[in-house]
């Protein structure tokens, strides 16, 4: 999920793959203590752009991919992207 200043995807600009596409306060402070901490992450944008709401067949956005186990771990609100 984009939420300025602390996720968005950078201007588009040639050559920008993986997380060299996001920008922010959030993305910074999970580089520094990936970095620090020693691990390795994939930010991605939730495939339905959903924080999570219930519906008639279930779950949708971040909550969904928790449920389904489509991530190891989920950063919610602050970080609004999941990490590998």
């Amino acid at each position: 999920m984009q939420e300025e200043p602390y996720v968005k995807l950078k201007k588009k600009e040639e050559g920008l793959f993986g997380n060299d596409q996001f920008e922010g306060f959030c993305v910074d402070l999970l580089r520094e203590i990936a970095e620090e901490v020693g691990f390795k992450y994939s930010l991605y944008i939730v495939r339905d752009g959903k924080y999570g709401s219930p519906e008639k067949d279930g779950w949708t956005g971040m909550v969904r991919e928790l449920i389904d186990n489509v991530r190891v771990f989920d950063v919610y609100r602050c970080f609004g992207f999941s990490v590998l």
